[in-house]
């Protein structure tokens, strides 16, 4: 895939590469100039994987070609130096390449080292292309100990002046910028990652009721039907007044998004809601193309500045208690003042926090999708501030499983839960129904494999085998395949980097393989005796063609009678975290004793109130939560600063 890289992409990344070209100082096991090179001079070129490995089709959901090609790299050197890094080619996510072609190949000409600082948020692509260097250079003679030093932290500082600083460019602090600027105030947005549109920009897209281009459509769910459903759902565990809210101003709120979207080059949505009344989800392509057209042609005009790769740690508050600004990092070590009396804070929760998973949901034993970025700052900040917790703290399940160990999340064996046959926990003890992993995938089924922290999927080496060539159609009849409901994207009919995926999780030891059970069931790490009890029953269940104990249909009741036999060992996946800082109905941070914090916002992942466990039961909950709260609180921001006057 071609290499291009977009305005605000370029406008980013000058500042950096001009500091280093101005003779930024850089540290490290050794300087280029102390370590004598001999190398051969000329062009060098390396190839290989970075974010999706060789037979991957995952990457085409967001962009890729289904058929991944090897990322290229070229190198020139001289006797002495590194004289150009040209990133040829790479098949990564076409949003996340453009931020590392833009800045990396430059950073290491110019700072002579191939350990300059990867782009947050596309880290994978980065490391690649900085492994690739290395080969180029070893090809050419090179010792790696002269091209080695890591940039020293920038000792300088900057300041800034806003009527509202916004902390996180997703979906939530995008939508509370554009409410805002149009309304003529000045918005300074502080992102963390080298790229925008958070986790928004990988959304299906956001649920729209009553919007009038779903009218037209004739979709008729409404916001008040959705609400009782969702109450109903979650027990009234919801804030009730910030739910209605929210799902009122859904509607109007994709109109006013769509209508912004129209005056840039960027389609926006791609598929309004249908007619049946119950599809109510607008979507969008996955990328960051949307933000960037939103960003370049609405909010810079208006004057909206955006600091990229600039980390927000503290708030500033005045001597009343009253949000004063933003303290922020950039990535090279300078750090920012953002005098503002209006603060919305949207960075994304706390997935990639360990720590903060074990403290809130009492278990960081995820495989977390995307979201190593969401490192729980914007709480943090808020906390620090005096905010308090809603009590209703959960992740957001994904559909599929991972590993700790082997990424087999970009792969295929992700999906070893929804082949529905038999999953044990731990100890080896079967915990559930197993086709929930298809038909309620992110709500019970989720539910389940949460609650037992890892778990093992049994299969047979035929079972694999025919999986592996034919999909889930090798394993399962056509009949109930429809009636499971698997979504379209799951019935791939070879899966070309399965066998290597499983040989990996085997070399490490997290997956076993074994020509008998009783073999299985000693070198598998759960407990022998529980499992081959466990085996035993399943094995009746399947000859009797009932399952008393769980319910499992007939039709995917497949014994386990030849071997080999082998054991997947997998962890939950999450899509994000749910719920954390107690708001009101318009995204306003209420403190402790329900006493607002004066001039701060919190929106999407990052704000309680909207979600308990487990997830609804509607696509598209979610992203219209960041957007529509985005705006809302947008809008409040304004009217508080107005006040202020």
């Amino acid at each position: 895939m071609s290499i291009e890289t977009n305005e605000i992409t370029r406008r980013t990344f000058i500042a950096g590469t001009a500091a280093v070209a101005a003779g930024a100082a850089i540290s490290g096991v050794a300087l280029a100039g102390e370590v004598e090179q001999h190398m051969t001079p000329g062009t060098y070129t390396a190839q290989g994987y970075g974010k999706w490995p060789e037979g991957s089709t995952e990457g085409a959901r967001y962009g890729s070609p289904k058929e991944i090609a090897p990322t290229i790299v070229e190198v020139t050197v001289d006797e002495k130096s590194i004289l150009d890094v040209k990133l040829v080619q790479s098949d990564d996510t076409p949003d996340l390449v453009a931020p590392v072609a833009a800045r990396i190949p430059a950073a290491i000409v110019e700072q002579q080292s191939v350990n300059v600082d990867t782009v947050t948020g596309c880290t994978l692509t980065s490391l690649c292309v900085l492994r690739l260097v290395r080969d180029c250079l070893e090809q050419a003679g090179a010792n790696l100990d002269g091209f080695s030093a890591y940039p020293e932290p920038v000792d300088a500082e900057e300041e800034y002046e806003a009527d509202l600083c916004v902390v996180g460019a997703g979906g939530g602090g995008t939508c509370a910028a554009l409410a805002a600027s149009e309304q003529g105030k000045k918005v300074i947005v502080l992102e963390k990652c080298g790229r925008l549109g958070g986790n928004t920009a990988w959304a299906t897209g956001p649920m729209s009721l009553g919007s009038k281009r779903q009218i037209e459509a004739g979709s008729v769910k409404t916001a008040d039907e959705v609400f009782t459903d969702w109450m109903n759902y979650t027990c009234w565990k919801s804030n009730a007044p910030l739910v209605y809210n929210i799902l009122n101003r859904s509607g109007d709120t994709m109109d006013w998004l769509q209508d912004y979207w129209d005056q840039t080059d960027d389609e926006g949505f791609t598929k309004i809601p249908s007619g049946n009344g119950y599809e109510i989800t607008w979507t969008f392509s996955k990328g960051i193309h949307k933000f960037i057209a939103l960003y370049e042609q609405i909010l810079a005009p208006r004057g909206c500045e955006v600091l990229m790769e600039t980390r927000a740690q503290h708030l500033l508050m005045d001597a009343e208690g009253k949000v004063a600004g933003v303290i922020a990092k950039k990535q090279d070590g300078t750090t920012v003042r953002v005098y503002a009396p209006a603060v919305v804070i949207g960075t994304g929760g706390y997935a990639g926090n360990p720590e903060m998973l074990q403290r809130y949901v009492n278990s960081s034993e995820y495989y977390v999708k995307g979201m190593t970025t969401s490192t729980g700052d914007g709480i943090n900040m808020a906390i620090e501030a005096g905010s308090a917790l809603h009590n209703e703290l959960s992740v957001a399940m994904a559909t599929g499983a991972g590993n700790s160990k082997v990424d087999i999340y970009s792969g295929y064996l992700k999906n070893a839960n929804q082949i529905c046959g038999l999953l044990v926990d731990a100890s080896g003890e079967r915990f559930m129904n197993e086709e929930l992993c298809v038909t309620e995938s992110i709500q019970a089924g989720g539910s389940a494999i949460r609650r037992t922290g890892h778990f093992y999927a049994i299969l047979t080496q035929n079972e694999f085998d025919a999986w592996a060539e034919h999909g889930f159609y090798g394993i399962i009849d056509e009949t109930t395949i429809g009636e499971l409901g698997y979504r379209p994207r799951l019935l791939v009919d070879n899966m070309l980097s399965i066998r290597d995926e499983l040989a990996q999780m085997i070399e490490v030891g997290e997956a076993w393989k074994a020509d008998t059970l009783e073999e299985l069931a000693e070198v598998a790490p759960f407990n022998s005796e529980i499992f081959l009890d466990t085996v035993a029953k399943y094995q009746e269940a399947c000859a009797a063609g009932e399952d008393k104990l769980f319910g499992k249909r007939p039709a995917l009741l497949r014994p386990l009678d030849d071997g080999p036999f082998i054991a997947v060992r997998l962890i939950p996946a999450i899509d994000g975290t749910l719920g954390v800082i107690r708001v009101n109905t318009t995204l306003r941070d209420m403190g402790q004793d329900l006493n607002p914090i004066p001039g701060l916002w919190v929106v999407g992942s990052d704000a309680g109130g909207y979600f308990s466990n487990p997830y609804t039961l509607y696509v598209g909950s979610t992203s219209c939560y960041a957007v529509t709260g985005g705006r809302i609180a947008g809008e409040d921001a304004c009217s508080y600063i107005d006040s202020l006057a």
